[in-house]
């Protein structure tokens, strides 16, 4: 219907052709409309609304009360992202404030999203910006995608720019969880290097010789 009427196909579409079919007492189109943008974006927060308001008052209360409750739960997420947004229009090359975009995409289960714009934070911080950010992405490559690789070789290519000792022990981490001994070992010796006696890095250390 959308493209028939010349507009994308997207949630934001779906869901307000769902409200305006809701309004006018149109509840199976109202439905399927709120579920079509809830496929397309599963934390609309139009759909969510007005799909779960729409079952309970069909009848339909377990999965119209969970619908409401996952409303309750995701607009302060959108909420805040809409703030992070408004923080980039104003101050687009300021890294921090992509961050926390990717932070409040990541909440919201836009893995991809959220790494994109991650990488947009990197390519704008400044080196003493840039180890949160980094550290925050790794742990959405391998918490979110299951890809401590990845999360590694993101590590490693940014404490090139960063000079940050957390980068290299976060690294040392992730090797170590996937028993590669020796890549953990290698940046955590240089993590050494660079802060001679730490007792955190130095307890690493230890059982990394352990393990072995």
């Amino acid at each position: 219907e959308l493209e028939r009427r010349g507009f994308a196909r997207t949630a934001r579409a779906e869901a307000t052709l769902g409200r305006i079919a809701m309004l006018g007492g149109e509840r199976a189109g109202a439905e399927r409309h709120f579920r079509r943008a809830l496929e397309l974006d599963p934390v609309d927060r139009t759909a969510l609304f007005g799909l779960g308001k729409l079952l309970l008052d069909a009848g339909k209360e377990e999965e119209g009360e969970l619908l409401l409750q996952r409303h309750r739960k995701v607009v302060p997420l959108l909420d805040q992202l809409d703030f992070a947004q408004r923080s980039v229009d104003l101050a687009p090359s300021h890294g921090p404030n992509h961050a926390a975009v990717g932070d409040a995409q990541r909440a919201l289960g836009r893995s991809d999203e959220a790494a994109k714009a991650y990488e947009t934070a990197e390519a704008w911080c400044r080196p003493e910006e840039l180890a949160p950010v980094v550290l925050r992405h790794a742990r959405l490559l391998a918490e979110d995608r299951k890809d401590a690789r990845a999360a590694v070789e993101l590590l490693d290519r940014q404490f090139e720019k960063a000079r940050d000792v957390r980068l290299l022990v976060r690294a040392g981490d992730l090797l170590t969880q996937e028993r590669d001994l020796v890549g953990a070992q290698a940046r955590l010796r240089k993590a050494l290097e660079l802060r001679p006696n730490d007792r955190e890095i130095l307890a690493r250390l230890e059982k990394l010789e352990a393990a072995k």
